[in-house]
């Protein structure tokens, strides 16, 4: 048989169609895809789903490849700058010392080889399996299809609340099957592009016209909803861009509608009206100049409106990201401690925490560990080195080069140059989306989707070369050729197998923080958590294994029931067992800080009265101090160690940390109500108020040196003087949730019950969950004491209590 009865034979054909339509199925599958009734996150269900399809379809194409007998391979310089990427995250992630996070992640993340080599695996598929007008136009389609079903669900839940169609997973109003809020603004902001182009360079049949018409009116109303403004932005100036185009390219202005004779390798069912002629005149694209207007509103006046919305809807959406400038610093400090290969893909928070800025501390964010910067690309930069820097702007380079060539070559038809201008339009707004945000799995794999299209429309055209190999003429060939597609079959399978049982102990692990959170259910938990460590083994689990064991110590120690032999030898288990945990983390993840807290917290335990276990403050201190030189710029640590000196009996050394605490974040809770705890044990009330008096005049818009003298002079039973410190950092913290808390506390002990009542209310909204301030509401609503009922760890002393009694991010 020759070599081309075996390309086209009906074996080949056939695989051929399969990969076609499992992508296919796929491309609309993933933006509705989740773990019915499953608390995982729908990224990782995605994530696992992509995996899934990436080892199946490009399995199946290498067995097409042994069967045709002849391989193709892509001889571009844009195919090459997409390998390029993948080649710089693994050589970033060989340099790098925690190989298994930075190639696979904690559940197949954005940020990993693991994913990149999937994403190259989808673009090489897509760009050699959909080199047809049919299968591109379909993929359109597709996108469509899916996207109508995704607007129909998150409207459905707009109108009859978030309690509709939850499904177990999306339990509030701005939860969606995309991603974050944002996320799916993104989503809509590409279907918005699609169709406006779709309706500019087509002549579509009246129904399917309306049809397009229709979502893409939706998408702009979908935009408003969401109100996005980074999307905004970028796609007022693709609609810009996009009505430039036309106006000023005369060869497609003047003959938009297809003639009959370039239609012969269009399907008919694509409903593109072939009868059409050409016209002879300048057209203004009025759609694009639509989305540019609706654009510019939502710019300038965006917030105004957008919150007008957001209240009517009932939809409060707050994501925060790293600013541009504070991206930049970790960069530019990433690149100068590990110039050439960076730190290692996944592993921006690491250098988030080494070299956040100075100020950030005295922000609501001082002790977020940010997984990424402002953008998705950029954090790449800080995390690859110069290698991923350098492949990165190439890959742009050659993409922007080579889109912006294409558009304005001449093609065979029309419809050919609708298929490169959307798909290259398509693909730069989601790549630009990548540069300036950071996308969620979905917009992440539909950038590589559509770029593979894109290199599809540009094969089909001859814009870009590619070289066909035959096997069966030279045996030597064929024989190192089949070695290396068995080699990359086995690669991929296992690549396949370790993704899936990663992603599956992520959800392992989430199904056992729900039976330990909710529950209650310390077995099942426990269960749960050795089931994803012997899937996954991360730091994160056995963390949490650790907590767990700390958790039932804690609560067999505070027992009354049962002899008191067997409570001793269940808290020393389970102590050993916390222990051990947390060193594992460690020994997993040393340059993780929480890893080192989390092992402090339980020698921690031992410290104080009756315990007082010979060798825990040494071992907690020594572990402390472990944590800080990994974290220097946090102020949570020094005021752990604080704490960890005054169970010890050492207030001069916790007043020393405190201190330290206080300087890196001024208006930090934690300390300033540690340091007025000292004060009283101390006995040095009335001086430390007078002190406190006199500091404050000199910075008196502080609110954290406000918060201290306020529980001073609640210590003190000064219940008005109490009242006024506690409004006045109040009125410049209106959310200061643990100022609000005693405020309302020393309101009810003057007899102001209604103004408690008030405070009380107020922390109940921002508190939900938070059963003590609901005992405590029930309770001075019934003009009863406010912890009347209350049962440990409640009591009626929170002034006293080792921590504060809302956790407070001020």
């Amino acid at each position: 048989m020759d070599n081309s009865t075996l390309e086209n034979s009906p074996k080949v054909v056939k695989l051929e169609k399969i990969i076609y339509w499992i992508v296919s199925f796929f491309v609309f599958l993933l933006p509705l895809f989740f773990i019915f009734g499953s608390p995982a996150s729908s990224q990782i269900a995605k994530g696992l789903l992509f995996s899934v399809v990436a080892v199946i379809a490009l399995a199946i194409y290498i067995g097409s490849l042994v069967l045709r007998g002849k391989i193709v391979l892509p001889i571009n310089l844009l195919f090459l700058s997409t390998l390029l990427l993948l080649v710089s995250f693994f050589v970033s992630a060989l340099a790098s010392s925690n190989s298994t996070l930075n190639f696979f992640g904690y559940g197949i993340e954005i940020d990993t080889v693991v994913f990149m080599f999937f994403c190259t695996v989808l673009l090489f598929l897509v760009s050699n399996i959909f080199q047809n007008k049919e299968r591109i136009f379909y993929s359109y389609l597709t996108v469509f299809v899916s996207f109508s079903l995704v607007s129909l669900y998150q409207v459905s839940r707009l109108i009859w609340g978030a309690n509709f169609l939850s499904f177990g997973s999306f339990n509030s109003a701005t939860s969606n099957l995309i991603g974050s809020w944002n996320d799916m603004g993104v989503f809509f902001g590409m279907v918005t592009i699609l169709s406006l182009i779709t309706l500019e360079m087509l002549e579509l049949k009246k129904i399917f016209k309306w049809l397009v018409y229709f979502i893409f009116s939706l998408s702009i109303v979908l935009l408003v909803i969401v109100n996005f403004y980074t999307v905004w932005v970028v796609i007022g100036l693709f609609a810009l861009i996009f009505f430039i185009y036309l106006i000023s390219f005369d060869r497609f202005a003047l003959s938009k509608k297809f003639s009959k004779q370039n239609l012969e390798n269009v399907p008919n069912e694509t409903n593109i009206d072939s009868s059409a002629g050409t016209v002879n005149k300048r057209r203004v694209s009025y759609n694009s100049l639509a989305v540019i207007l609706v654009s510019l509103i939502f710019i300038f006046s965006g917030s105004i409106i957008g919150q007008k919305i957001a209240d009517s809807i009932n939809v409060l959406n707050v994501e925060v990201r790293p600013s541009w400038v504070s991206t930049l610093n970790v960069i530019k400090d990433g690149l100068a401690s590990d110039f050439l290969f960076g730190r290692g893909p996944n592993t921006f928070s690491n250098l988030w925490v080494e070299h956040k800025p100075e100020g950030i501390n005295n922000t609501i964010f001082w002790n977020v560990d940010f997984t990424g910067g402002i953008g998705l690309i950029p954090s790449f930069f800080a995390t690859t080195g110069l290698v991923g820097v350098l492949t990165w702007l190439f890959f742009f380079a050659v993409l922007l080069w080579t889109g912006v060539r294409s558009i304005f070559q001449p093609v065979s038809d029309l419809f050919s140059r609708y298929l490169l201008t959307s798909s290259f339009f398509v693909t730069m707004f989601l790549w630009v989306i990548a540069i300036v945000y950071i996308p969620s799995i979905v917009i992440f794999v539909l950038a590589f989707f559509f770029l593979g299209l894109f290199i599809a429309s540009l094969y089909r055209e001859g814009l870009l070369s590619s070289k066909a190999l035959s096997l069966s003429h030279n045996p030597k060939l064929s024989f190192v050729s089949v070695v290396l597609l068995v080699v990359l079959m086995l690669l991929n399978l296992t690549l396949g197998y370790v993704s899936a049982k990663k992603s599956w102990s992520v959800i392992q692990f989430e199904k056992s923080a729900e039976a330990f959170q909710v529950d209650q259910d310390f077995v099942k938990a426990g269960v749960g958590i050795n089931k994803a460590i012997s899937l996954g083994g991360y730091d994160t689990y056995y963390r949490g294994l650790s907590e767990l064991y700390l958790t039932h110590a804690r609560l067999v120690l505070a027992s009354t029931e049962g002899e008191v032999e067997v409570l001793r030898n269940e808290f020393q288990q389970n102590i050993a067992s916390s222990i051990e945990s947390a060193r594992k983390a460690t020994e997993v993840s040393p340059e993780n800080y929480q890893n080192w807290l989390a092992l402090a917290r339980v020698y921690s335990t031992l410290v104080p009265a009756p315990l007082s276990i010979p060798g825990a403050y040494e071992n907690a201190k020594a572990t402390y101090d472990k944590a800080r030189s990994v974290n220097a710029t946090s102020p949570l640590i020094p005021v752990f160690i604080a704490r960890l000196e005054a169970d010890n009996n050492d207030l001069i050394a916790a007043r020393k940390y405190v201190n330290e605490a206080i300087l890196l974040k001024s208006n930090y809770a934690d300390a300033h109500f540690l340091l007025a705890q000292i004060e009283v044990i101390e006995g040095n009330l009335s001086n430390a108020i007078v002190s406190l008096e006199t500091t404050i005049v000199l910075s008196p818009n502080n609110p954290g040196l406000l918060f201290q003298l306020g529980l001073l002079k609640y210590n003190d039973s000064d219940w008005n003087g109490a009242i006024e410190a506690f409004a006045q950092a109040i009125n410049i913290v209106p959310e200061y949730a643990n100022a609000k808390y005693f405020l309302g506390l020393a309101l009810d002990r003057v007899g102001n019950r209604e103004e408690a009542v008030k405070q009380f209310e107020d922390l109940m909204a921002t508190n939900p969950d938070n059963t003590e301030i609901d005992l405590i509401l029930t309770n001075l609503k019934n003009n009863e004491d406010p912890f009347t009922g209350a049962t440990p760890p409640i009591d009626n002393r929170p002034e006293q209590r080792p921590e504060l009694p809302i956790e407070d991010n001020n």
